[in-house]
């Protein structure tokens, strides 16, 4: 309880700032609308969805980056009517001879569904400005973040958390060459053979069992290796390898419905000791999946709060594929390896290919939310349109 009410006042103190930051945007050369469009001709999202990061692309094609500091530290996003400066990341501003692009997360009380008039305002073009970019005040916890990880580092380098809760991820056999092209900026590359990252707490455990009962994971995936099992996200015991061989969570290529590893799948397993083979006590949600050559978008909600059953509801590229309910006998006691990504507990079914965009969230994401999520991260998105410049 003591938690909760921390993490309220933490919320009401960033809409308070939010809402009390203010800046004279007279003192910007340069403005424009970004509109948002969420009705079929663009991201086809028909319900609201409120405190969303939502993802704002610059290329040559939509802005002029001579126009701006050459670090992209005189950005600016504040509502329509200018009323309220909006909290943002600059996840990457890169400037080169060849490609010149840059990538902002940008929290926005309200994205309407069904809608194409609404947009934001974005502003540059003040030498004197100083650098406003604020991970965690986007990624907040008591927005239901446990964890935001944008794989933007050098390969080799630790992965860090944009929230406010430091959940960083140790890297572990990553080269310099693992920081590879993503979806959104820089990902990272896992080789299959030993390359993870290892988090210093149970993240999905403290969620699950004494937190909300709820999760959402999600990130961006392109596959080397589709076979089974190859862990994406893990949590259990560490002697576990998958299948429930022991206490464990974990998101994984491969399936194994009824005792029996089958390639070619995408799974959310939540189960304990020898619930793989009594079908109604594990959770198994999946879908067929065997593409090596693109990027997905892959979301699963969890859902422990009733105390009776639990349930978990897969999305591939924003659509929901299936749902799993089953009565999970974990009592946690055996979870401890903490949050791992690329590897089960044991030294072994390590993923092989490219992450990006790695999220734990302690709620179940709407549809909506998580529809939303893949339309404006996608790069070939329509929901976002950058307009003409004018002067500010």
């Amino acid at each position: 309880m003591v938690k909760e009410i921390y993490n309220i006042f933490i919320w009401i103190m960033v809409l308070f700032v939010c809402s009390a930051f203010s800046e004279n945007y007279d003192t910007w050369s340069y403005s424009t609308n970004i509109i948002i469009n969420t009705t079929a001709s663009g991201a086809d999202v028909s319900g609201d969805v409120v405190n969303f990061p939502l993802l704002i692309r610059l290329d040559a094609s939509n802005f002029d980056f001579s126009q701006a500091m050459s670090n992209g530290y005189d950005i600016r996003f504040s509502k329509s009517d200018m009323s309220q400066h909006l909290y943002y990341e600059r996840e990457r501003w890169n400037l080169t001879a060849s490609d010149s692009s840059a990538e902002f997360w940008v929290l926005c009380d309200t994205v309407f569904g069904n809608n194409n008039t609404q947009y934001i305002k974005m502003y540059w073009g003040n030498t004197g400005a100083a650098d406003s970019s604020e991970a965690s005040a986007v990624f907040v916890t008591s927005n239901n973040f446990s964890a935001a990880w944008h794989l933007n580092e050098d390969g080799n380098e630790t992965a860090l958390d944009a929230t406010s809760a430091n959940n960083d991820g140790t890297a572990n056999s990553f080269t310099t060459s693992s920081d590879v092209s993503g979806v959104i900026g820089i990902a990272r590359e896992f080789d299959g053979s030993d390359d993870y990252l290892q988090i210093n707490n149970d993240i999905i455990k403290d969620v699950l069992y004494s937190g909300s009962k709820k999760t959402t994971l999600s990130f961006w995936v392109k596959a080397d290796n589709t076979q089974a099992a190859k862990h994406l996200i893990w949590e259990g015991d560490i002697t576990g390898n998958g299948w429930g061989s022991a206490e464990e969570l974990h998101f994984t290529f491969g399936a194994c419905p009824s005792g029996t590893n089958i390639n070619d799948y995408i799974t959310l397993y939540f189960g304990d000791d020898g619930d793989n083979t009594n079908g109604g006590y594990k959770v198994h949600a999946s879908e067929a999946y065997s593409d090596t050559v693109n990027w997905h978008y892959a979301a699963v909600s969890v859902d422990n709060s009733n105390g009776s059953s639990e349930t978990a509801i897969l999305y591939v590229d924003g659509v929901s594929v299936d749902t799993s309910t089953g009565t999970v006998q974990a009592n946690f006691d055996g979870w401890d390896t903490n949050t791992r990504i690329g590897r089960p507990g044991t030294n072994e079914r390590y993923f092989d290919g490219i992450l990006d965009e790695v999220r734990i969230a302690n709620d179940v994401r709407s549809a909506d939310w998580i529809k939303l999520s893949y339309e404006s991260q996608k790069t070939d998105q329509s929901l976002t349109e950058v307009k003409q410049t004018s002067a500010a």
